[in-house]
């Protein structure tokens, strides 16, 4: 019977997608410094308070005991004979002179002991250290340091320079690439649909079933499948890692995984292994399929060409038969299937606009 006979294209699809149910497992390879207090004023941290000896007034006389209102400063004179010299600065014999006598300065000039005034002329002679510019280059050839200055210039052979580079006129390199990168930021030629860029070679079908199809062949070789996840794109892993997830957490405990497939990870499934869809029902993909035989790239190529409903359809039919007649059944179990349970299933297939 032909559509039995047709039937067994199939097979391989579901044991592509075992592999993905399988590695779903084990999916593929990625307070603040404390201020210091300081006394602005320059008067003694221990909290006394220095007295000035150079004044147009005399200080209250120390009486002892408990500190009173002393005399008036006009009589407070009477008490003291000389004024202390002033060790700070040259020595002044002041003898019975007033201080006004001898020249000394009045008012709000520096006096003897005067602490305050000695810490501001202190800060007015400090030196002030100038600014500093540090050239930033780092690995640059070229343009500003950061400070007015050059990271390097360039040479005829590269004279341009490009974002602290020096560039010349790049020359890509292809040779018999049909895809991939020139050497030059730019790439060698791009993949028609249906296919996709395996280092320098357009193939057939996506990366994601590429990836499945080379772990599958791996096996257990863990240096094998390093190399397959390896050479992969980021949007090759991502397709696979999507789908690997999805069955995980929907399928893992379904009997018709096909079915659960269709019904729950179809976006996935079609990403992976389609990449883009066409406008063919499910009629057209399910008689595709039968011409490719065992060839994994031939159905995803069909697949690629259906519609996201025809997909769904097709795959919840296969399922159908998967059920029925588990690997290693006779002819006879499919047919029994086609003619059974599955027969709602392929009519709705085959009626599918």
């Amino acid at each position: 019977m032909r559509e039995t006979g047709n039937e067994l294209g199939f097979r391989l699809l579901t044991a592509m997608m075992a592999f993905a149910w399988a590695a779903c497992g084990s999916p593929g390879s990625d307070g603040g410094p404390a201020r210091i207090a300081s006394d602005s004023t320059g008067e003694p941290e221990d909290g006394s308070v220095s007295v000035e000896t150079r004044s147009t007034d005399a200080p209250t006389p120390d009486v002892g005991g408990a500190p009173e209102l002393g005399p008036e400063p006009s009589d407070a004179m009477d008490e003291f004979d000389d004024p202390a010299p002033d060790a700070s600065g040259p020595e002044v014999a002041l003898g019975d002179a007033s201080p006004e006598d001898v020249g000394l300065p009045a008012g709000d000039d520096v006096h003897a002991g005067d602490t305050s005034s000695a810490d501001a002329v202190s800060e007015d002679i400090s030196p002030t250290e100038p600014d500093v510019c540090e050239p930033d280059c780092g690995d640059r050839e070229c343009d500003d340091d950061g400070c007015g200055g050059t990271c390097g210039t360039c040479p005829t052979s590269a004279p341009t320079c490009i974002d602290g580079y020096c560039v010349g006129q790049c020359t890509p390199v292809c040779g018999g690439a049909e895809c991939g990168e020139d050497g030059c930021d730019g790439v060698c030629g791009t993949c028609a649909a249906g296919t996709f860029c395996n280092v320098s070679v357009c193939d057939l079908g996506t990366e994601c079933a590429a990836l499945i199809k080379c772990s599958n062949e791996c096996g257990a070789d863990q240096s094998c499948l390093d190399e397959c996840y390896g050479a992969a794109s980021l949007d090759g892993l991502t397709a696979l890692t999507d789908l690997q997830v999805c069955l995980l957490s929907e399928c893992s405990g379904a009997g018709n995984k096909l079915a659960c497939t269709a019904a729950n990870c179809l976006v996935p499934y079609t990403t992976c292994f389609a990449g883009t869809l066409g406008s063919g029902n499910c009629s057209a993909l399910r008689a595709c399929n039968a011409d490719c035989g065992t060839d994994s790239v031939c159905i995803n190529a069909c697949t690629s060409q259906a519609t996201f409903d025809a997909v769904g359809l097709y795959l919840t039919y296969v399922g159908c038969l998967a059920t029925e007649c588990p690997t290693g059944s006779p002819l006879a179990c499919y047919a029994g299937a086609l003619a059974g349970a599955c027969k709602p299933l392929l009519d709705s297939c085959e009626a599918q606009p």
